[in-house]
């Protein structure tokens, strides 16, 4: 797999405390029930693991289903699951014990003992598996019992009917899973986390039944969730309290009218419960939210109050432990490695079909030819030896790898008549529309020779500002085509080749899913217009290794697309080991009314861009962006090091005078903004955090972050910016500029 190596040193570096797996050589096994892997069955897998083993593990597990017991013992740390094809509903691991079955001595053996799979080490982490109990409506029957610390679930799938996740202890993060049941199923007394679920109702009956012990703090926490329902309207109630102290708390969750409007219940009309239970419920939707005719001893949290259940506040622990970190830098990559394009081993050759690579004569005909016949085939490696090639616009086709060998240029016309201009205006220069596994490779050039169009922009733009026109910013630059563009694609390498003098954004992913862009460099000149490094939207991002100079941002997240109660258009991001020579930085928006989430960056350098961290948008473009991490960023000579505001193209000069608006659907969203461990010198400004005063920027932490600048940093129209070990240096003015914000931690 090529993204090993990447996933053994992501998850090597990482220690127990602040993140999931000990430091230590990978492990990795593999799985196959049709005996193709190391071993036939997980539990061999399992065991094979020695006992207190320092090194983390990883079972590849390939499609199939996957019959019988699993534990996963209390001495066997620090192990992941893994479907190996990415489809969670291919890779089942599954039983049918229920409570009332008999045991060797004859009698039931009770809900504790039905279990499918049994986690009881600390560390364990699965993603894209299935975990069923398969016996149905027959009592207590156990997909998982979870009794170790700091386990995570990520895409993954519980199927049960009554009791089909018992969290039984200790701390656990669910995000992006499918949990299905009828009867208390989802109960216990650990600390979990349910992040972007969906939480299904199979029948009448009870999501949850805590157990939450007296001093502990957190019990469920159920964020940006969707509860859907097959029973009949006002048949299942959020949760009954197992023990008195159970604490639950549903927050931004979508809720179907199958909800009771009162929302909860008693264990059997127990009126100690009302005294001593802990239900919450905050800003939910749906035919099922009805707060004010919820049980009277259930509360409504107050903003303030629902902003004290962060992942991190309810999780963290003395430890400090951060999930969503897991997630991003172990977990991302490693389902990538198992996602990568599937290319069949044969060669089509550009020379085969006549192509001249003088660097005059049209090629379009013999590359694409080439490419077409490939496609037909069943894909392969279309081949570009050492030449010049010029050419018009080309379409790609699945299981293709473009092959650019060294000393290869593939020269893009610059003649608007070998494009086709749609109604949206011109496509890519290299494209592919709804294809999968796909891959541009080698160490050749893909040059857009786009200073004939740069010159009409140019022009454009000269003649607006004679005519007094305001500019206005265009999500995709209509009168130029883009380098390469890659419209719903599945399953993407981008790897080793440079991309050069695009005439408008060099690589434009768009709604595209598992894409590795690895090792590239992009280049044109710093006052190209519109040459952005990277435009990519979609899900599951590894960018990586990769070289920035050009015109305009390096790489700008765009969120552009719809996006639903629990998925955002733009999800799983992580950049790293990225140098940004010149260009506007690491960019988000200005589009972002599609919504983002789980963004990292690290392990990056910034030399001389306009500005580093870049988070921008208005009130006609904003949708929700939150849980950005930017850790370990060393910036030289850029302008502005850190820049999030809800004003683009242009901050009025005084925004503390603006007034409120009302909140829309592209209100521009920013919260649970993390920069920690970063260093900048010889900047212009040191910051600018503006939001709106009707939509303020919230929780923003700046931890080990050290800034030297000619002016200082401006805040206006935010919440909750903390500076832990922090220092802003302005050699002119005020250090800070405060206005209408809410700011902890400045030294002074």
């Amino acid at each position: 797999m090529r993204l090993k190596t990447i996933v053994a040193a992501g998850i090597a570096a990482l220690s127990t405390g602040g993140l999931v797996h000990a430091a230590g050589t990978v492990k990795m096994l593999t799985v196959a029930a049709n005996g193709s892997g190391q071993y036939k069955t997980i539990q061999a897998a399992v065991n094979s693991v020695p006992n207190n083993s320092k090194s983390p593990v990883i079972i590849y597990i390939k499609p199939g289903i996957y019959r019988g017991l699993v534990v996963v013992g209390r001495h066997k740390p620090a192990i992941t699951f893994l479907g190996q094809d990415g489809k969670t509903r291919r890779t089942i691991i599954t039983y049918n014990l229920n409570a009332n079955d008999k045991g060797p001595n004859g009698k039931p053996i009770g809900t504790f003992s039905t279990q499918t799979v049994w986690i009881r080490s600390n560390n364990f982490s699965a993603a894209n598996i299935s975990f069923v109990n398969s016996a149905g409506n027959t009592g207590q029957a156990l997909a998982i019992r979870v009794d170790g610390d700091r386990a995570i679930f990520d895409h993954c799938r519980f199927t049960g009917w009554q009791d089909t996740i018992l969290t039984n202890a200790n701390r656990q993060y669910f995000e992006n899973c499918y949990i299905a049941g009828a009867t208390d199923f989802i109960f216990g007394g650990a600390t979990s986390y349910f992040d972007h679920c969906r939480i299904h109702c199979l029948g009448y009956g009870f999501i949850t039944a805590a157990r939450t012990p007296k001093n502990q703090k957190y019990g469920y926490v159920f964020n940006h969730c969707k509860i859907t329902s097959e029973s009949r309207p006002d048949r299942v109630v959020l949760g009954r309290p197992w023990r008195k102290y159970a604490d639950v708390v549903f927050m931004h969750t979508w809720m179907p009218n199958a909800i009771q409007p009162r929302g909860w219940i008693t264990w059997h009309h127990n009126p100690v419960d009302k005294k001593t239970t802990r239900y919450a419920e905050f800003d939910n939707a749906g035919p099922g939210w009805t707060p004010t005719r919820r049980v009277h001893w259930a509360r409504q949290l107050t903003a303030a109050q629902a902003a004290d259940y962060t992942v991190r506040d309810v999780l963290g622990g003395s430890d400090h432990w951060n999930p969503q970190a897991v997630v991003q830098r172990v977990l991302l990559p490693e389902i990538l490695a198992v996602s990568s394009p599937h290319i069949p081993q044969q060669t089509f050759n550009v020379a085969w079909y006549h192509a001249k690579a003088n660097g005059r004569t049209l090629d379009t005909l013999a590359f694409q030819r080439a490419l077409d016949i490939c496609g037909e085939d069943g894909g392969g490696e279309v081949l570009v030896p050492a030449g010049k090639y010029l050419t018009g616009a080309l379409k790609l086709h699945s299981n293709t790898n473009l092959h650019l060998a060294k000393g290869a240029t593939l020269l893009f016309s610059n003649n608007p008549a070998d494009y086709q201009r749609g109604k949206l205006g011109y496509g890519g220069c290299l494209q592919a529309n709804n294809a999968h596994d796909i891959e541009i490779t080698g160490r050749g050039v893909i040059d857009g020779q786009g200073r004939p169009w740069w010159k009409i922009a140019w022009a454009e733009k000269a003649a607006d500002k004679k005519a007094k026109i305001k500019p206005v910013p265009t999500p995709v630059p209509v009168h130029r085509p883009q380098l390469i563009v890659l419209n719903n694609c599945r399953r993407v390498l981008i790897e080793g080749v440079t991309l050069e003098n695009s005439p408008s954004f060099h690589l434009f992913p768009q709604e595209c899913r598992d894409v590795v862009i690895r090792g590239i460099t992009i280049l044109a000149p710093q006052n190209s217009p519109n040459t952005d490094g990277i435009d990519p939207s979609g899900w599951n991002y590894l960018i990586t290794g990769c070289r920035f100079n050009e015109g305009d941002d390096c790489i700008a997240i765009k969120a552009a697309g719809k996006h639903g109660w629990i998925h955002l258009s733009c999800e799983n991001f992580l950049i790293t080991h990225c140098l940004f020579d010149h260009g506007h930085g690491m960019s988000v928006g200005s589009v972002t009314y599609g919504g983002l989430r789980n963004l990292t960056v690290m392990d990056c350098t910034f030399n001389k861009t306009d500005a580093g961290i870049r988070l921008k948008s208005n009130r006609h473009r904003g949708g929700p962006v939150t849980d950005l991490v930017y850790t370990h960023l060393t910036m030289k000579g850029v302008k502005v090091p850190v820049q999030i505001v809800s004003y683009y193209l242009k901050i009025p000069k005084h925004p503390q005078r603006d007034h409120a608006e009302p909140i829309t659907a592209t209100t521009p969203i920013w919260r649970h903004i993390y920069i920690h461990d970063v260093t900048a010198t010889k900047g212009k400004v040191a910051g600018m955090i503006i939001g709106l005063p009707e939509k303020r920027i919230s929780d923003v932490l700046f931890k080990n972050v050290h800034i030297r600048a000619h002016d200082g940093m401006k805040i206006v129209n935010a919440n909750d910016v903390k500076f832990v070990d922090s220092t802003i240096h302005a050699a002119h003015g005020p250090t800070y500029i405060i206005h209408d914000a809410q700011v902890h931690g400045i030294k002074k």
